[in-house]
C-alpha cells in the first residue's frame, strides 16, 4: 500500500509512505491473503489522527481463508506507521465468532463511524 500525504496544495508528491503486510507482520505476503480488499478510515485510538483499518479476507491463519483485518495506527504529522497496529480475526482476542470458519467473508467489507455516540470511532466488519 503507498501512502500519499496530503498538504495545503492537494495531494503532495514529495512525501510517500509504503508498508504492506510484510512489513507490518515481518513475514512474507502469502498468495490469495487478498490484504487492502476493503479499508476504512477512523481515529480508532482517540488520539486525533487517523488510523487505518485493512481487511485481507482470504488470510490464513489455521486454514485457509479464516479472513482477518489490520487495523495500522496514524501519528499525527508523521501518518500510519506499520509497528503500531492490531491485528482482528474472528475467535481471536476476543473477537466474537467461531474461529476458522473458512467462509472468507471476515473482514470482506469494512465501515467506520462513532456508531454507538460516544465520540469514538467504531469499526464494523462484515
Amino acid at each position: 500500500m503507498v501512502e500519499a500525504f496530503g498538504s495545503a496544495l492537494g495531494v503532495d508528491t514529495k512525501r510517500w509512505g509504503y508498508f504492506d503486510q510484510a512489513n507490518i507482520y515481518l513475514v512474507l505476503d502469502e498468495p490469495n491473503d487478498f490484504f487492502g480488499l476493503s479499508l476504512a478510515a477512523g481515529d480508532f485510538d482517540g488520539d486525533g489522527a487517523s488510523d487505518l483499518a485493512i481487511g485481507h479476507p482470504g488470510e490464513y491463519l489455521e486454514v485457509w481463508g479464516d479472513g482477518a483485518a489490520t487495523v495500522v495506527m496514524g501519528v499525527s504529522g508523521i501518518g500510519l506507521r506499520a509497528p503500531r497496529h492490531r491485528g482482528l480475526a474472528a475467535g481471536v482476542e476476543g473477537v466474537p465468532g467461531p474461529a476458522n470458519q473458512v467462509d472468507r467473508l471476515f473482514a470482506w467489507t469494512l465501515a467506520a463511524g462513532d456508531f454507538d455516540g460516544d465520540g469514538a470511532d467504531d469499526l464494523v466488519l462484515g
